[in-house]
């Protein structure tokens, strides 16, 4: 009886734990569609980008940058300062322009935070549908772990792991520095 209760009970916080990604997942699609609809982007300012990225990412700090790049995978705006960095080889960044929509990347480490991150981007497009670049965010992986502790008290001796498409570890709980980034 004990054992089945445990187990019930793991089930809901997993599937809460669920629910919640889902739920952050929809929002930074929702965040990136904005994004990618506004003057700033549309004509690269990438000084009113700059600026607008900087404000944003201090009421969004789940995420570790916010960015944009030309068609080329020039980057051009980032919430933090950034030098030539080009994103053309990034998974995310290939997706989004082949497939005109939300994109997942894969664990990596970020150029210009130097965090765990795992990005997700979405096309900028012109009046006439074509792409012309990509909006992206850097979901920080810490601090996306501490969200889910913050919610869920874990029984002692539990552990969580969040998995990317290959299995690469994005979080842990315990021991997150030890795993992190280990498939």
């Amino acid at each position: 009886h004990d054992i089945d209760k445990a187990r019930d009970n793991a089930l809901i916080m997993v599937q809460g734990l669920a629910n919640d990604h889902e739920n952050d997942m929809e929002a930074t699609s929702k965040f990136l569609m904005t994004l990618a609809r506004l003057p700033a982007l549309q004509s690269r300012d990438a000084a009113a980008c700059n600026k607008l990225f900087r404000e944003l990412i201090q009421d969004n700090n789940q995420y570790a940058t916010i960015l944009a790049a030309d068609r080329d995978g020039k980057m051009y705006a980032n919430s933090l300062p950034f030098g030539n960095i080009n994103i053309k080889q990034r998974k995310y960044f290939q997706d989004a322009l082949e497939t005109k929509t939300l994109s997942a990347g894969e664990y990596t480490i970020g150029q210009v935070s130097g965090r765990a991150v795992l990005p997700f981007a979405y096309p900028v497009m012109d009046a006439g549908g074509q792409v012309t670049g990509v909006v992206a965010v850097t979901l920080d992986l810490e601090k996306y772990g501490r969200s889910f502790m913050n919610i869920s008290q874990f029984p002692k001796g539990s552990t969580l792991n969040l998995l990317d498409r290959n299995y690469t570890r994005l979080y842990r709980y315990p021991d997150n520095e030890k795993y992190t980034g280990k498939v």
